[in-house]
This record gives structure tokens, C-alpha cells and sequence, in this order.
């Protein structure tokens, strides 16, 4: 696992980059340590912020990039910009997490639109564990409906909440965290929204391969 911090401030000095460096990851590497992961750390400044996670990304072969983006007000191409170069010029599963102030996650929410988002239920039920969380599931197109009837079962014995299209699905304010595959994302406007709710996020997932699933 490799955590990275480019700076776009061509002015900071080798010394304060190194201080910077140590302190900005110390809350990781002590994650790290506890699960027993190793830990790359990279922090540069940059001039051009974009090409430079590219080619890290080219680089090191990875399997699974994360972005986060701070903030909460979207235009009409909400990865338009640094993230949507970075998507077409990476081949790997990826995640862009929007937020400004992500705090209590105790609503997590799916807007699941196909038999790959098996990927994002596994997601989400990990994070539904770690924040003690309550899970709902938005059933687009009837694709629960086609999912093996085990996962269905289990859904039920944990009362993961099963939604239609409409009945309160899209009221952001209801929930903490929305997972959404990105073409999910992209072809379905009823929701969209312009603005997330304080101290809510949203966590887009393009998923390359059955990877998801094995986090």
C-alpha cells in the first residue's frame, strides 16, 4: 500500500517537507501497524499534480487507486478536471470519495444498478461493521431481484433495508455515505445532486474487475 501527498507549493522547503512528511502520515502508519500492513509514503511537491499520480499509478502497478476530493458542491461533470484525466489516462479499480467533512457514518446507502455491485455491497458491509452502521440498498432496474437468492437471504437476516426508485431513495439527507458505481453515477440524473449534506459523503467506484470483491 502506498499513501501519497502532492503539494502544489513549489515554495516549501526540503527540511519542511520532510517535517510535513512524518507528521501528515503518522495517523496511517499507525493503522498500518495494527493491521499488520506495510506502508509506502510519498510526499512531493508538484507542478503538474495530475501527471504526477498518473505515472505513480503506472509505476507501481496498483490495483486500486483512492482520491478524495474535498468538497460538497457539484457541477454538471462532477469528475471534471484533474479526476476525470486521472481516470482516462489509469486502467486500474478506483475510488474518488467526495466529502469536506465526512463525520458519523451511520447510514450507508447503495444505489445498485447491476450484478457487479456485489462489489460495493461487500464495500459497504465492511464499513457498516467498522462504524456500527445501518445499510439500505436502492434496487435499480430490479437488480436485487437477480442477485443469487443466498445473498438475498442474508440481506434479510441482517435487515439490509431494500428500496424502490422514489420513496425517500434519493433524500441525501437521510443518509452519511452513498456508494455508487460510476456508470450507475453518470446514467441515472434522478440522483444527482447539487450539494452534499454537511458531513455527508459520496464514494464513486469504477470497478475493473472482480477485485472489488476481494478487499
Amino acid at each position: 500500500m502506498t499513501a501519497v501527498h502532492l503539494s502544489p507549493d513549489s515554495n516549501i522547503s526540503e527540511s519542511h517537507a520532510e517535517k510535513y512528511e512524518s507528521s501528515s502520515f503518522t495517523p496511517l502508519k499507525e493503522l498500518s501497524k495494527d493491521l499488520n500492513i506495510q506502508l509506502r509514503t510519498i510526499y512531493k511537491t508538484s507542478t503538474n499534480i495530475t501527471k504526477d499520480i498518473i505515472r505513480i499509478v503506472d509505476e507501481g502497478n496498483y490495483k486500486l487507486l483512492l482520491l478524495g476530493a474535498a468538497r460538497s458542491f457539484f457541477s454538471d461533470d462532477i469528475l471534471g478536471g484533474k479526476i476525470r484525466t486521472i481516470l482516462n489516462e489509469t486502467d486500474c479499480n478506483a475510488g474518488i470519495l467526495f466529502s469536506s467533512q465526512l463525520e458519523d457514518v451511520k447510514n450507508i446507502h447503495i444505489l445498485f444498478g447491476k450484478e457487479k455491485d456485489l462489489g460495493l455491497l461487500h464495500i459497504a458491509k465492511r464499513l457498516a461493521v467498522n462504524y456500527n452502521s445501518k445499510l439500505s440498498i436502492v434496487n435499480l432496474n430490479g437488480s436485487v431481484d437477480r442477485i443469487p437468492s443466498r445473498i438475498k437471504q442474508n440481506l434479510k437476516k441482517e435487515k439490509v433495508k431494500i428500496l424502490t426508485p422514489g420513496n425517500g431513495s434519493s433524500d441525501w439527507k437521510k443518509f452519511d455515505l452513498i456508494l455508487c458505481d460510476l456508470d450507475i453515477w453518470e446514467n441515472h440524473l434522478e440522483f444527482r445532486v447539487n450539494e452534499l449534506p454537511t458531513g455527508g459523503g459520496l464514494l464513486l467506484v469504477r470497478s475493473m474487475d472482480d477485485f472489488l470483491t476481494e478487499i
